[in-house]
């Protein structure tokens, strides 16, 4: 196995992973994450410098979420400088989900918390 097919593999665990977590697309990742719509698609295809696999994993670190598990067999890089649109479009889509919330009703907006002024059903709770 390539480093290239390591680094290809690792690139799309993580866009796969995050893009889940926060519900939107691949190209929206490639977006904040590469600065490019394209990449995560791009870089399976076409060859990539080690500085921008390392700047892409830098920044994923940076916005991945305290309760999403770093994927195994991924070395996890230092966490980077993030710039402010990237992060305050990321971490509302990356919020924890209240699982509770989300099995009181249908319509209730995934990642939308319990509201603080509202008694959660005790059932619920404790099923």
């Amino acid at each position: 196995m390539t480093q290239l097919y390591q680094f290809r593999k690792n690139l799309a665990v993580l866009s796969a992973s995050i893009a889940e977590e926060a519900g939107v697309s691949a190209s929206s990742v490639g977006k904040y994450i590469a600065r490019d719509p394209k990449f995560f698609s791009s870089c399976q295809e076409k060859d990539f410098r080690v500085g921008t696999y390392d700047y892409v994993l830098a920044r994923f670190s940076a916005i991945w979420p305290d309760h999403l598990a770093w994927p195994e067999g991924i070395e996890r890089p230092a966490v980077s400088e993030i710039d402010p649109e990237t992060r305050d479009w990321f971490l509302p889509r990356l919020k924890p989900r209240d699982k509770v919330a989300a099995s009181v009703h249908a319509e209730w907006p995934a990642g939308e918390p319990w509201p603080e002024d509202i008694a959660r059903p005790e059932a619920l709770l404790n099923g």
